[in-house]
C-alpha cells in the first residue's frame, strides 16, 4: 500500500513538472508570437491614411479578434499561420511584414500598427 502511494505521488509530481515546463515554454513563446495585439490604421490603395482604425486582440498564436474602433462591440474573428493572416467575415487575406508592423491585404490596402 505504501509503495503504491509513493508511485502515485511520484507520477503526480512528474505530471506537474511536465505541465509547468509546457506552460513556461508557451508563455515564453507567446511573448514573441503574439505580434498582432494593438491598434492598426488603414491605408488605402493610394497609400494614404484612410482615417479608419482597427483594434486587434490576439489570444493565441493562431487566432485573433478584430474590433472596429468606431463600433467597439463589432468584431470579427481571424486566423494567423506564420505570416499569413485571414479575416473570414471580411473575405481578406493578408501577409504580416517581417518587422510585424504592417499587414498587406489582398485588396491592395494595408494596415500599419500604431
Amino acid at each position: 500500500m505504501e509503495r503504491n502511494s509513493l508511485y502515485i505521488g511520484l507520477a503526480i509530481l512528474a505530471c506537474l513538472f511536465i505541465l509547468s515546463s509546457l506552460l513556461a515554454y508557451y508563455l515564453r513563446a507567446g511573448a514573441d508570437t503574439l505580434p498582432l495585439t494593438g491598434k492598426w490604421t488603414l491605408y488605402n490603395l493610394k497609400k494614404e491614411k484612410a482615417g479608419y482604425d482597427w483594434r486587434i486582440t490576439q489570444s493565441s498564436p493562431t487566432s485573433f479578434e478584430v474590433y472596429d474602433s468606431n463600433m467597439p462591440t463589432t468584431k470579427a474573428i481571424g486566423a494567423i499561420l506564420n505570416d499569413s493572416i485571414t479575416i473570414t467575415p471580411f473575405k481578406l487575406q493578408g501577409k504580416l511584414s517581417a518587422n510585424k508592423k504592417q499587414i498587406g491585404w489582398s485588396d491592395g490596402t494595408y494596415w500599419a500598427k500604431v
